[in-house]
């Protein structure tokens, strides 16, 4: 993959940050791919920066999955196995059904609204069994999904959950190739939602574990050992 310059001018106040955001996102969107190397001398010449603020990025990308941090052989980004993907499966549909019964306590009316603006969106991006966007697609579901957890109440089970579907986007981006039979996605969160909108505990837990188990399956398949 060939090796892009960066030009850009960054607030001093929020140096830190701003390198962050800009490497983090072009890990996501594909544009630094999976075990390629990141020097830091490079970065930080295409940057304008000194070393710091690209050090204080690899580490927070670290925490968080997208990098890896190997002494004396520099910082690459992450490159996932089938097994880590799984066990970011399973950490995702963990958080969710925990968060079933607190959620189902919490909803209302309004809630039932705004789920269904999302999969209605969701519906836009689709055409027959494919996606027209697929990457707008992953931006609702990520929605829909997070809505339960966001409305249980549990900051800590957030924080876990923001974390794991950072990783599991940068599985997909070491996948380069949508997830899936989109027809069938959209049918999976249309019962995930309808289950909601009946407050059916039951229901929801088993469309949840449904839905996340076909994911799993689908990424599974087409990831390496």
């Amino acid at each position: 993959m060939a090796k892009r310059r960066l030009s850009v001018t960054l607030d001093p106040v929020t140096l830190d940050e701003q390198v962050y955001r800009i490497l983090r996102d072009r890990i996501l969107h594909w544009e630094l791919g999976p075990g390629q190397r990141l020097d830091i001398d490079e970065l930080s010449q295409s940057f304008g920066v000194s070393r710091t603020p690209i050090k204080n990025a690899f580490n927070r990308l670290s925490v968080e999955g997208l990098v890896d941090i190997h002494p004396r052989r520099g910082t690459f980004v992450t490159h996932f196995k089938r097994k880590d993907l799984e066990e970011l499966i399973d950490v995702r549909m963990m958080v969710e059904l925990h968060s079933v019964e607190a959620c189902l306590r919490k909803a209302t009316p309004e809630d039932d609204v705004r789920l269904r603006r999302i999969l209605e969106k969701m519906r836009t991006y689709i055409v027959d069994d494919g996606y027209n966007d697929y990457q707008a697609f992953l931006v609702q579901d990520w929605q829909l999904h997070s809505y339960f957890v966001e409305l249980a109440g549990n900051s800590q089970l957030m924080k876990i959950f923001a974390g794991n579907k950072l990783n599991i986007q940068l599985a997909r981006a070491c996948l380069l190739t949508p997830i899936g039979d989109a027809a069938a996605a959209y049918r999976e969160h249309s019962e995930i939602l309808n289950a909601f909108e009946r407050r059916s505990s039951e229901g929801l837990k088993v469309a949840i574990q449904q839905h996340e188990n076909n994911r799993r399956a689908h990424l599974s398949k087409l990831m390496k050992e």
